[in-house]
């Protein structure tokens, strides 16, 4: 059986390898996001699930408030359940997660996002340990 924790490191080492610093269960306006990533440039959300990519879907729309890219990353054995129509119109990518993450669709960058929003963001992560 997958956890998300067990996809949690993968989709972390998929985006530390392109220079990101990331950052899991960030707590962000009474919710926690599962992964967070910086460079120097741009700001990630992830949220992470098994199966369930409407509700992740749901929390990545959330997700574009406060990040420059929101992403779902899903288990690779439900992803042929996902609706990738909506994730299109809604701007959200997709990551697949099996051996290891991959993007199956780029997430657009957000033209909602507020940036202080996004500096609590930054303080929520500040005084975390790199994962």
């Amino acid at each position: 059986m997958v956890f998300e924790k067990s996809m949690i490191q993968k989709v972390s080492n998929y985006f530390e390898t392109r220079g990101y610093q990331t950052f899991t269960e960030v707590p962000i306006l009474r919710k926690k996001i599962d992964l967070i990533a910086f460079d120097k440039k741009s700001s990630v959300a992830v949220e992470l699930k098994v199966k369930d990519w409407y509700r992740a879907l749901q929390q990545a729309v959330i997700h574009r408030v406060l990040a420059d890219y929101a992403y779902v990353a899903i288990w690779h054995e439900y992803l042929h359940r996902v609706n990738v129509e909506q994730f299109k119109q809604l701007g959200v990518g997709i990551i697949e997660v099996n051996v290891a993450a991959i993007v199956n669709l780029e997430a657009e960058k957000s033209k909602i996002k507020e940036k202080r929003i996004e500096e609590k963001l930054i303080q929520a992560t500040w005084g975390k340990t790199h994962d």
